[in-house]
């Protein structure tokens, strides 16, 4: 249990902080919260946009660190392929969520800046750019499996290897949360959306909040 929990007390405070600083921008700007959406106002899009997220977030841990150190859910479901199998079915559709709640809010709340698209197209492109980089490096170097944490299933495999130096992977180290997250930017920009921007910074500074609480002391304990 020590090492299931091992930095969530960190984890805890900083999303708090997190949600408090958001809390204090959501409040700052009345065009933070214009627009509506399907007869749905803002509000509820852009909250939905920070709940999955979180949900998505702790659903990973949940997982990850119980597999990881205990193998309960292998144990359950008596194969690791069946376990890993189960997890992805949720981990998925959750990661697709977040940018898809990103268009919304922003769809919901957009034309809120005065940035014409002269601007926004090329900002837009260059965010976009490196999104795209960023998944094509997944899909033919690093992998789909490895990027829903197969290594937290399968240490044993894992143990002493080398991380990817391919592709983005060459140039940036951990390239899907410092480029990948680029591609919730997009959308907030080119629908000029204050809430969806804001929506897109709390998503991008959640995830280092799970690096350096989950991923990276996780990382430490499977490739030693």
């Amino acid at each position: 249990m020590k090492k299931i929990l091992h930095m969530q007390s960190w984890h805890l405070i900083t999303l708090l902080s997190l949600l408090m600083a958001l809390w204090f921008g959501w409040q700052l700007s009345s065009s933070v919260k214009a627009g509506s959406l399907w007869n749905l106002k803002t509000k509820l899009w852009f909250w939905l946009a920070i709940a999955i997220p979180i949900i998505h977030q702790v659903y990973a841990v949940f997982f990850w660190r119980g597999e990881l150190y205990t193998n309960w859910l292998s144990k359950k479901l008596k194969t690791k392929e069946k376990a890993f199998t189960f997890f992805r079915t949720f981990f998925f559709p959750l990661l697709v969520a977040r940018p898809v709640s990103i268009i919304l809010v922003s769809v919901a709340n957009r034309e809120q800046f005065t940035f014409g698209l002269s601007w926004r197209i090329p900002i837009g492109i260059v965010l976009f750019a490196g999104f795209a980089w960023m998944m094509y490096s997944v899909v033919q170097y690093f992998g789909m499996q490895n990027a829903a944490g197969r290594d937290h299933f399968y240490p044993e495999e894992y143990k002493n290897t080398t991380l990817e130096k391919r592709g983005i992977y060459k140039y940036v180290n951990n390239a899907m949360y410092s480029v990948g997250f680029l591609g919730l930017w997009f959308w907030a920009v080119i629908f000029a959306s204050p809430a969806g921007l804001l929506a897109a910074a709390f998503n991008h500074a959640y995830i280092w909040i799970h690096w350096f609480t989950v991923e990276k002391p996780d990382m430490y304990e499977i490739y030693k």
